[in-house]
């Protein structure tokens, strides 16, 4: 049922008005604006993005808005419908919903915080009362966004020279690979995407029976698990760039199955496979698009997928069949206290000391029972869900997984059963693709050539950051920059941008600019001399680091070129 609300508009000693609420004040009786001010003063956090509960006549947000420091995010949420509200929200810079709908408020934090945030959430005075479940319920979306964005901020930080590593190598690859667009709807038949969950032992036999009929599709580690029971899939998709994604394949060669992989994957893995393999580049890194083209010479699709390996697999499950998909093996959960299928080289079991360590809470199961599952694991939920919201899929694609969690959207069947209906048992499965011609001595050496011309645009950062990292030092002041200076590094840092964009340096980049935006916020009073220190340390740490992160990649071209040189020197 949804709660009745008496709103009353009353005025105030000082001749404005505030708000009384089946028996709340939402703002006080004698002076809000002051009330709005010393209210604010106690609860502003400056460099957060700060999320206000409550909007009633606006006292607060005005407040939040002329006491923040900087250009920090204000969101305001009013589950209120308050008379000329949004007329007055209007005029004013910040985000604004008025909402009591769970998911609606939800869809705009996943929005507004990114992992560059720190969040502050602030509750107006009797909001708390009024909606007391809506509140809580926005403390644990909160919560979760904050320990998801927590996730993706150290996985950045993690593998950031990683992925850097293994982009500049998989251009090696990719220069003799295919594109994924070669496989553009190539599939009418069902796709299957195996999936590495507790749940997928269940499944086994039912895909033996299976397997000249359906397109199989292994999400990353799930490889082992199916090799020991002699199944092997068409397609074996990875994006991780770890080392421990390498070691599920290493030493394990594949005459049958086909790579897909990102251009962040481990480049080591494709050593594994004997057959042609496809390229694809992931949304998350789609500023290395242009870089991409002009190396590789050919066009190739930008895939969103999500935070795992079998969200892409169910975009490219989409991308190459125009047939039913369904999923097997996606626990997304710890079901029966395992963490893996049996056979994966992961494969553990949870106890006590795993579930504190990891945080592990319960959610909804595919049946309806309660699951223990991870902030990683419901991060990956909430992308299948959004893809398949967004592209208006809803009850189109299936889980045969009969365990784990439950996602919304997706049309539950037992596998047997989608077998049964879904699979044309005429039908014999074509997987083979027509061959690539091997690049030649001359195209080969072309494409050495143009990764010699990268190099020296190191050389030419490397000369424009040291430029501006001796200027900074020379600089005499101890409390302001001169104008010199500041001529210099702004002249070095126009040359700086057409460089980077020459290169392909933005996931070495990423965790440098994620703590320029968060370590050196300015503070409250801040000095001339605390100003200039701050500025100071910043732009010097920046340049540093710069400096390191253009070294590594400048030595991870260098090696390419020199595996590349060998091969050739081979082929002679």
């Amino acid at each position: 049922m949804i709660p009745k609300f008496e709103i009353l508009e009353l005025e105030t000693k000082q001749h404005n008005f505030t708000l009384k609420v089946n028996g709340y004040f939402l703002h006080s009786k004698y002076d809000p604006e002051k009330e709005a001010r010393q209210f604010v003063d106690k609860y502003y956090k400056p460099n957060h993005i700060t999320i206000l509960f409550g909007y009633g006549k606006g006292y607060f947000a005005k407040a939040l808005m002329d006491r923040k420091e900087t250009k920090e995010k204000v969101i305001v949420i009013e589950p209120l419908k308050i008379p000329n509200a949004e007329e007055t929200e209007k005029s004013i810079d910040y985000v604004y919903i008025q909402d009591t709908n769970e998911e609606a408020i939800k869809s705009l934090l996943i929005e507004e915080l990114n992992i560059y945030s720190n969040i502050n959430i602030i509750c107006s005075p009797n909001y708390n009362n009024l909606f007391p479940e809506l509140y809580l319920e926005l403390l644990t979306m909160i919560k979760e966004r904050v320990s998801i964005n927590r996730i993706m901020e150290n996985t950045m930080r993690r593998y950031a020279s990683d992925w850097q590593k293994n982009y500049i190598f998989n251009l090696g690859n990719a220069f003799i690979d295919q594109s994924l667009s070669n496989l553009y709807k190539k599939y009418s038949c069902p796709v299957v995407i195996v999936s590495g969950g507790p749940s997928l032992t269940k499944q086994i036999e039912q895909l033996r029976l299976v397997l000249d009929k359906v397109i199989i599709i292994a999400a990353g580690s799930t490889i082992n698990t199916l090799l020991n029971f002699n199944i092997v899939p068409d397609y074996v998709i990875s994006i991780d760039g770890g080392v421990p994604n390498y070691n599920h394949f290493k030493g394990l060669f594949f005459k049958d199955s086909k790579l897909i992989y990102s251009m962040y994957n481990h480049h080591q893995i494709r050593e594994s496979f004997n057959n042609p393999s496809f390229y694809f580049l992931s949304a998350d890194a789609n500023n290395l698009s242009s870089h991409m083209k002009s190396v590789l010479k050919t066009d190739f699709p930008i895939i969103t997928g999500g935070g795992s390996v079998a969200n892409y697999a169910l975009a490219i499950g989409l991308y190459i069949t125009q047939g039913p998909i369904t999923f097997i093996g996606q626990d997304l959960a710890y079901t029966d206290k395992k963490t893996h299928a049996e056979h994966n080289k992961s494969f553990s079991l949870v106890d006590d000391a795993y579930i504190k360590k990891r945080d592990l809470f319960f959610a909804k199961g595919y049946s309806g029972e309660d699951v223990l599952t991870d902030y990683a694991f419901y991060t990956m939920k909430e992308d299948f869900e959004g893809m398949i919201k967004s592209n208006g899929l809803q009850g189109l694609i299936f889980n045969s997984t009969e365990g784990g969690i439950f996602l919304d959207g997706f049309t539950q069947i037992p596998f047997k059963e989608f077998c049964t209906t879904y699979i044309d048992q005429n039908y014999l499965k074509n997987t083979e693709i027509n061959s690539v011609e091997i690049p030649q001595k001359t195209s080969v050496e072309l494409f050495i050539d143009q990764i010699k011309e990268e190099v020296k645009t190191y050389d030419k950062i490397k000369i424009l950051l040291n430029d501006s990292l001796s200027a900074l030092i020379k600089n005499k002041n101890n409390i302001s920059f001169s104008k010199d200076v500041l001529k210099k590094i702004d002249k070095n840092d126009v040359k700086l941008d057409k460089l980077y964009k020459i290169v392909p340096l933005s996931s070495i980049l990423a965790p440098i600019t994620m703590d320029v935006m968060k370590k050196y916020s300015p503070t409250a009073d801040e000095t001339d001399m605390e100003k200039f220190n701050r500025v100071y340390e910043q732009n010097t740490t920046l340049y540093k680091r710069l400096l390191k992160v253009t070294n590594i990649t400048q030595q991870y071209t260098t090696d390419l070129i020199k595996q590349l040189q060998e091969k050739l020197e081979m082929s002679e």
